[in-house]
C-alpha cells in the first residue's frame, strides 16, 4: 500500500534515496519554523482587522472614504455647481450675512474631492448650520447663542464635515436639494423650523404678507408648489427628522418631541420638556492649567444699562457702595461698559474697566475674586467662563417660596443650570439680603478654587451628545413617535393619517 505524504510522521522527510530520519536538531527547527508562520499570519490577520476598523469606523463620518472602489459622482457634482450659481445669485453676502462666501467655498472644495475621489474622511458628511448665531460667532459676536454655536462649530470642524452656513430656511432648502443623500442634519433657529413647517401650509399670497419676513420667494418658480419641509405634495423638501430647531431657552419648537436643541438640560429641570440636551463647552478653559492670584475685587456680570433698571436690577439700590466701605481694605466692585475714565457705570459703587475684547474680559475675570450676577442676563454662560478661571460666581435668587424659602426646588435664580451647585463655586443669596451678600463675598475671597468644568461640559461628553445627533438613526426615532401618536400632523396610510398636506418622513 502506498503510503500518503500528508499521512506521514511529522518528523520524516523525504529525500533523493528515500525516507529518511532528520538529525536530532531538525524537529526543533521545524517547530520553530511552524510557529514563525503562524505568528506571521496571526500579525497579518491582526492588522488587516485594524484597519478595517480603523477606515470604516463611523468617526470618520462616511464609510465611502477609504477602500471602496472611486465612486461616480458626476450629477452631484453638477448640482453642487448649479447650487453654487443660485446661492450668489439669489443670497449673497451682505454684512448680516458674512459666511455665505464660506459656504461657496466648502461646496467648492467638496465639489473637487468629489471630481477627484479624493474626499478625505468626513468630508462627504454636509452639515447645514441654517442660524446667523454660526456665521455671528465665526466673527467674534459673544452672546451665550454665539457661543454654544461656536462651540458645536469648533467639533465639527475636528471631524472634517462639509460646513455649510445659511440664513434663512428658503436658502436652507437650496442646499439641502442639491446634497440630500449626503446631509444628515440641518440645524436652523427655531423661528426657522417655524417658518420652514409653515410654508406648505399656506399660498403665496400668505406668505408673502408673513411676519417674520419669508425671504427668497420671488426666485421660486410661481408655478410650483410652496414649501420648505418634506410633505405630501411637497416630496424634494428637507425631511423634518433631519431639522434640528436651535433654541436657547426652556420650550419645544418642533414637530417632533425632543428635537428641540437645548444649551442646558431643561428636561432635568422640567419633566414635560423633552428638549434634547446638546450643551456646549468653553474651548479657552481646555488651556486654563491654574488659577491666577485674586485682587480683593467682585467682577460685576452685567454691561448693558438695562440690566441695572429698577425692574430687573437684583439687589438694594445703594448696597454695593455700601458693601464697597464695609468690607474695606481695598475691596472694590469693577464692570466693564463703554469706555474706562469717561462713562459711568449705571450703578453706583462700580469702577468701570471700559468695553473689552474676549480675552481682556477673560484677563480681567481670572484676576476677580468673584463674579457677581445682578439678575440679567439669565442662563449666561459667564459663570462658566468664572469658574474655569478659577473664579466663584454669586447667583440671585429672584422668587422662592416664602413658606419654604430653603425649597432649592422652587427657587428661580439667575442662572437656574448652577442651583445643583454650592460652594466654593456658586453662592445663591437671595436678592434682600445685604448681609448674607456681604459673607458671600468674604466667602468667596477666603475660599479660592482651583479652574472647574462641570462633567457635561467637558468636550468629549458634549462631542458625543453632538456625534450621536449627526449619526444615529433618527427616522425611526421619528417612525416610533408617529406610531404612538406623540407626534402629529404627519401623514401615515398605514395609521389611517391622511392628513392634508400631513409631514413627510
Amino acid at each position: 500500500m502506498v503510503k500518503r505524504f500528508d499521512a506521514m510522521p511529522s518528523d520524516i522527510r523525504l529525500s533523493n534515496s528515500g525516507p529518511t530520519r532528520p538529525s536530532k536538531h531538525s524537529g526543533t527547527m521545524h517547530s520553530f519554523l511552524v510557529n514563525k508562520r503562524r505568528s506571521g499570519a496571526r500579525l497579518l490577520l491582526f492588522f488587516l482587522i485594524a484597519s478595517l476598523i480603523f477606515f470604516f469606523s463611523p468617526q470618520f463620518g462616511d464609510a465611502s472614504w477609504s477602500l471602496r472602489q472611486p465612486i461616480d459622482h458626476t450629477e452631484t457634482i453638477q448640482k453642487i455647481r448649479e447650487a453654487q450659481v443660485q446661492l450668489q445669485e439669489q443670497w449673497p453676502r451682505n454684512p448680516a450675512a458674512t459666511h455665505r462666501d464660506f459656504t461657496i467655498a466648502a461646496l467648492d472644495r467638496l465639489a473637487g474631492c468629489m471630481e477627484t475621489n479624493s474626499c478625505g474622511p468626513g468630508e462627504l458628511t454636509v452639515i447645514v448650520l441654517g442660524s446667523a448665531h454660526f456665521g455671528n460667532s465665526q466673527r467674534g459676536h459673544t452672546s451665550g447663542e454665539d457661543i454654544w454655536a461656536g462651540s458645536l462649530i469648533n467639533i465639527l470642524q475636528s471631524h472634517n464635515y462639509t460646513l455649510l452656513y445659511t440664513y434663512e430656511p428658503l436658502e436652507s432648502l437650496l442646499v439641502y436639494k442639491a446634497l440630500s443623500d449626503y446631509i444628515p442634519l440641518v440645524i436652523m433657529e427655531a423661528q426657522a423650523t417655524d417658518q420652514c413647517v409653515m410654508l406648505g401650509t399656506i399660498n403665496r399670497e400668505i406668505a408673502a404678507a408673513a411676519k417674520p419676513k419669508v425671504h427668497g420667494l420671488e426666485w421660486l418658480d410661481p408655478e410650483a408648489e410652496l414649501g420648505c419641509a418634506k410633505r405630501v405634495g411637497f416630496e424634494e423638501g428637507i425631511p423634518v427628522q433631519k431639522i434640528r430647531s436651535l433654541h436657547f431657552w426652556v420650550g419645544q419648537r418642533h414637530p417632533l418631541p425632543s428635537f428641540t436643541l437645548s444649551p442646558e438640560n431643561y428636561t432635568g429641570w422640567y419633566a414635560d420638556t423633552g428638549n434634547y440636551y446638546l450643551g456646549y463647552h468653553l474651548e479657552h478653559c481646555r488651556h486654563v492649567s491654574a488659577a491666577r492670584p485674586h485682587k480683593r475685587r467682585a467682577f460685576i456680570l452685567g454691561k448693558r444699562p438695562d440690566y441695572f433698571s429698577e425692574e430687573k436690577y437684583a439687589w438694594p439700590r445703594n448696597v454695593l457702595e455700601e458693601l464697597t466701605a464695609e468690607i474695606g481694605d481695598g475691596f472694590e466692585f469693577v464692570g466693564g461698559a463703554g469706555k474706562k475714565g469717561v462713562d459711568e457705570m449705571p450703578m453706583k459703587g462700580i469702577t468701570n474697566l471700559g468695553s473689552m475684547d474676549k480675552e481682556t474680559w477673560n484677563r480681567e475675570v481670572a484676576e476677580s475674586a468673584v463674579m457677581l450676577g445682578v439678575g440679567n442676563p439669565p442662563l449666561s454662560p459667564s459663570p462658566y467662563d468664572a469658574w474655569c478661571l478659577g473664579v466663584p460666581f454669586i447667583n440671585p435668587i429672584l422668587r422662592r417660596d416664602a413658606k419654604n424659602p430653603d425649597d432649592v426646588s422652587k427657587w428661580n435664580v439667575q442662572h437656574n443650570a448652577l442651583k445643583d451647585f454650592g460652594p466654593p463655586y456658586v453662592y445663591h443669596v437671595w436678592k434682600e439680603d445685604k448681609e448674607a451678600l456681604k459673607q458671600a463675598i468674604q466667602s468667596a475671597i477666603s475660599t479660592p478654587f482651583e479652574p472647574f468644568i462641570p462633567d457635561r461640559m467637558k468636550r468629549e461628553n458634549v462631542e458625543q451628545r453632538l456625534l450621536h445627533l449627526v449619526h444615529h438613526n433618527w427616522t425611526a426615532v421619528a417612525e416610533e413617535m408617529i406610531e404612538d401618536g406623540t407626534a402629529k400632523g404627519f401623514f401615515s396610510e398605514r395609521l389611517g393619517q391622511n392628513t392634508r398636506n400631513g409631514l413627510l418622513l
